[in-house]
């Protein structure tokens, strides 16, 4: 396991809030980490909740390795360096070493080896949607949506695509809006629930 770059903290500190906001605290520490993987000069930032999966990439001045590291201490750390600094990161023993200037943090890491694996489906279909349209659609379903973590089949909207609605419920309040997407390919895509982290 290595990691080593030199980046610029406030685009780095973009890439890790979108990652650490999938972060719940839960029974999977390993869920609390995000992985930072290098490939030419190119550091990609994942994040998930086994829910929803976020890739965020960003170009670095010098880059390699493939590491996990605490996604909310990451982002406290570089929350406290100065925008525009550039900031180095190293891997040193079991730790994430960053630097800038006379600030310096060592945080846990863990081994990529360790990192969920994202399963594909047998037969993707690509859904297409303006997203505005979407977003619409899915604020006036909020209010039927559960929240209630005892029901997690209740906690996210149903997408019907034989229907082409979209359906809600918290056990009290029923909402459905028309679909607003089309099937790439006219493909046949099965009925899903897209859960509320995802929304």
């Amino acid at each position: 396991m290595n990691f080593s770059a030199t980046v610029d903290v406030k685009t780095m500190l973009v890439a890790v809030r979108r990652g650490a906001s999938l972060i719940r605290r839960g029974n999977l520490p390993i869920l609390e980490f995000l992985r930072l993987s290098a490939t030419s000069n190119r550091i990609t930032v994942s994040g998930t909740n086994l829910d929803c999966w976020l890739d965020s990439a960003f170009d670095a001045e010098t880059a390699s390795g493939d590491v996990l590291v605490s996604g909310k201490e990451l982002e406290r750390a570089l929350g406290l360096m100065p925008n525009g600094a550039a900031a180095s990161l190293a891997l040193e023993g079991s730790k994430l070493r960053i630097t800038s200037g006379r600030v310096r943090f060592d945080l846990p890491t863990m081994d990529p080896a360790d990192w969920p694996k994202f399963q594909d489906p047998e037969k993707p279909s690509t859904l297409r949607a303006q997203a505005k349209e979407l977003m619409a659609s899915l604020e006036r379903l909020r209010p039927a949506i559960c929240t209630e973590s005892p029901r997690p089949y209740l906690m996210g909207v149903y997408l019907d695509f034989a229907q082409d609605r979209m359906v809600a419920t918290n056990g009290h309040i029923l909402g459905w809006e028309p679909g607003c997407w089309t099937l790439e390919d006219g493909g046949d895509a099965k009925p899903l629930i897209l859960p509320i982290d995802t929304l």
